[in-house]
Parts: C-alpha cells; structure tokens; sequence
C-alpha cells in the first residue's frame, strides 16, 4: 500500500504530470480546473492502487488523471448526454424554490417552428425524423423508412444536432 502524505517533491512532480495531462487531453478546458481535477483524481488513484496488478503506479494514476478530466469536462460542457436524453428542445428554467417542489422541465414553444426547421433537413434524414415523430421508436421508425437500427441511430443523432442549430442558432446547444 502506498503511503499516505507526498513530499514536496513527489507532490509537485504529480503536479506537472496533471498538467501536462490537462494539455493533452482537455486544452480548450481552464487549466487550473483541470489540474486540480487530476489532482484530486491522484488521491482516490494511490488508495485504490494495487501493486500486484499489472500496471504501473505511475500508468496507473496517469490513467485515472485523464479520466478524472474528461469527467469533468463532460459535465462542465453545454448540450450534454444528460440533456440529450431529455429531448431535443429541453431548456433549462428556474426552479420556484418558494414552492419546494421542483417544476419539471419546458419546452419554450414561441421559439420553435419545428415544420420548418424539419423542412431544412436532407430527404433521407426528413424522411427518418418525421416517421420517428409518428411512430416515437427509432426502430419502428428505422423500419419504416428501410433502413437499419444502427444508420438509424446515426440519422437520429445527426437530425438532433442539425435541428438545435437551425432552431438556436449556429454554436449554441
């Protein structure tokens, strides 16, 4: 088991490598956000280290930096995973804390003309989204418009990216 505090030298030594890391993995990210992020993944690393297995220690706790960043730059960026799940025109609105309960969340409908922004799409990917609206299942609607699950897939996320930029505006999500 490794021990439990770090020199000053071992300490800034990781530091560098979490920078150097920060660098390479997440560079449009702030720095220090991110160094304190592989940081803060080196301790969790060096208690669940183990050295029978067959990695380095310091593979290892590089591994663990570069994972520890890329969490945290998934949930520090807009438009994620999260919000895709939700729907394709999820908002975020403020909750009434007076009320205590939570007010789930809305789609600003004076914003969307959904026709016309479907209209925009390319024939084969119009065609896939208006049948995924009727039918509401990516197989059935893949099925539908004769084409397999996994094009269909591809078609669904392509169609969700191009109808936020139509409906937003370029770089927003």
């Amino acid at each position: 088991m490794p021990k439990e505090e770090l020199t000053r030298v071992e300490f800034e030594f990781w530091r560098r490598q979490s920078a150097f890391v920060a660098r390479q993995v997440v560079p449009n990210y702030s720095a220090a956000d991110m160094v304190a992020e592989g940081m803060a993944s080196l301790v969790t690393s060096m208690r669940s280290y183990n050295p029978t297995g067959r990695m380095s220690l310091g593979g290892y706790v590089i591994q663990r930096m570069r994972w520890a960043m890329l969490d945290a730059a998934r949930a520090w960026r807009p438009g994620t995973r999260a919000d895709d799940a939700r729907g394709v025109f999820y908002i975020s609105v403020d909750l009434d804390e007076s009320r205590g309960a939570s007010t789930p969340p809305a789609v600003d409908t004076d914003r969307i003309d959904l026709a016309r922004a479907i209209a925009t799409l390319p024939p084969r990917r119009r065609a896939y989204v208006e049948a995924y609206l009727q039918l509401g299942d990516v197989s059935a609607a893949a099925a539908a418009v004769g084409m397999t699950p996994n094009c269909a897939f591809q078609h669904h996320w392509q169609a969700v990216r191009m109808l936020r930029e139509i409906l937003n505006g370029p770089g927003e999500r």
